[in-house]
């Protein structure tokens, strides 16, 4: 249908060389969209770039979008702050007071956004539980919108109907 995708590959995961960081993984994203254009060997108008984030990539997602204009966002399984995540995982011990840096601390930056919104949460996510995307969902300005796919977890929502909510986003929140 003429839709592209770019997708950033973090420094530091999967074999790739450098240092993992918010700060690297946020100078990564800059440069991803500064450096679009060329990539893309065509001019790609801020009206036709849509950003995606899924979990730990919500945050990054969020702070890119923060600071640079995009036609939309859309956070999958997203979390308002990364200790809350650990916090979840290590049984209440209390990391969002002990967690100074690598926060991805969407919650603080999310109202500063005004491109239109897509949140998508999996009902049966236990990684991330759903509240939070809604809690995240809450602290959004601009126009959003809310999907829960009832039979989806944390890693499959691809099978649960994704595909057709981010479609159905980017049909109606571009151009």
């Amino acid at each position: 249908d003429g839709t592209g995708i770019v997708m950033l590959h973090y420094r530091g995961g999967g074999g790739m060389p450098g240092h993992p960081s918010e700060e690297n993984f946020a100078r990564d994203a800059r440069a991803l969209y500064d450096q679009l254009d060329v990539l893309a060997g065509q001019t790609i108008p801020q009206s036709h770039r849509m950003l995606h984030g899924f979990s730990l990539g919500s945050g990054v997602a969020v702070r890119l979008a923060s600071e640079r204009p995009f036609a939309g966002l859309a956070l999958e399984a997203a979390i308002p702050r990364l200790c809350m995540y650990f916090q979840h995982r290590y049984h209440g011990v209390p990391l969002c007071h002990l967690m100074w840096a690598e926060r991805y601390d969407s919650t603080r930056r999310i109202s500063t956004i005004t491109a239109p919104m897509l949140f998508v949460h999996g009902a049966k996510d236990l990684a991330v539980p759903m509240f939070w995307g809604r809690q995240l969902y809450d602290k959004a300005q601009g126009p959003k919108r809310f999907v829960t796919l009832p039979d989806a977890n944390h890693t499959d929502t691809v099978q649960h109907g994704l595909i057709a909510v981010m479609q159905d986003f980017l049909r109606n929140r571009v151009d």
